[in-house]
């Protein structure tokens, strides 16, 4: 399911996440913030996103975070509206700046087919991770109680300094400041007609000033007696990364260009790192 939101990320994929509710208290500790949601709604996580349903008030509360510095910045992506498969939204007059941190304004278009009408308050965390609260409705059923609800929920909202799970901090630990690598060769051999290989190589350097450095490579080849012939597609990246944790799985997120890749951190049962299944060396940072 797509998310309204300020900027169009998820909400639990580009964070560690420990969190717990008590007294209907939500705490996500690796991001550093917590919410109360209004009398009335219940949900969770949602795949990518924290959903919210009321038994008796329609439409859907939709959370998550955002990564602006200051409110124009928020303002900004606000006003460039929201287009995805299935959804075309567009503002709905101007977005308002509250204050030092906070935006807010409506979005309305299409919604997987329905015509809806969207009311969005960004607010930005200084001391990390800000959060983005959508309410969304059907445009015909939307009113003042949309509002009102997104209002008391963002009131509840309380900021402080992320904490690392203890599986983030392995994690950093074990490939912070290293290269990861991946190599892989396949041969066949067939005495009627020739030979043919695979070779796929991946680097990944992690520098410990949250930076990466990747290059990948890979080639197939063909040599029998009528001739050879060898194909190579190489590639490199540069960015940032940053590792994390939601419940009990880990992961590496690479970050360049506006685009993002992650992969999920694991170990075999040999204690081999495995991104995405996959085996990659451990290997000195500056290494060949």
């Amino acid at each position: 399911m797509k998310v309204i939101v300020f900027v169009f990320v998820a909400l639990l994929l580009f964070a560690s996440i420990v969190w717990g509710q008590t007294n209907r208290r939500v705490e996500f500790r690796e991001l550093g913030l917590s919410f109360q949601p209004p009398e009335g709604w219940r949900g969770g996580l949602d795949g990518e996103f924290y959903l919210l349903g009321h038994t008796s008030i329609s439409g859907m509360l939709v959370l998550s975070e955002n990564t602006s510095k200051n409110v124009e910045e928020l303002k900004a992506v606000a006003l460039k509206g929201i287009s995805e498969e299935g959804i075309r939204l567009t503002p709905d007059g101007d977005f308002k700046i509250r204050g030092s941190d906070r935006v807010e304004g409506f979005y309305e278009g299409l919604f997987n087919g329905s015509q809806v009408r969207v009311f969005s308050i960004g607010l930005i965390n200084r001391l990390g991770k800000g959060m983005n609260i959508s309410i969304v409705a059907e445009k015909g059923k939307f009113g003042d109680v949309h509002i009102s609800e997104a209002e008391k929920l963002a009131k509840s909202v309380s900021f402080f300094r992320k904490i690392e799970s203890p599986d983030t901090k392995f994690w950093n630990k074990r490939i912070a400041g290293k290269q990861l690598k991946y190599l892989k060769v396949v041969t066949n051999s067939d005495s009627g007609s020739g030979s043919s290989g695979l070779s796929d190589t991946a680097i990944i350097k992690l520098y410990v000033n949250g930076t990466f450095y990747s290059y990948s490579s890979s080639s197939n080849g063909y040599w029998g007696a009528g001739g050879s012939d060898t194909r190579r597609v190489r590639g490199a990246n540069e960015g940032t990364y940053r590792i994390y944790s939601v419940g009990n799985r880990s992961f590496l997120e690479l970050r360049s260009g506006g685009r993002t890749v992650e992969f999920e951190l694991s170990r075999s049962e040999k204690d081999h790192t495995l991104l995405n299944g996959d085996r990659f060396a451990v290997l000195d940072i500056n290494r060949p």
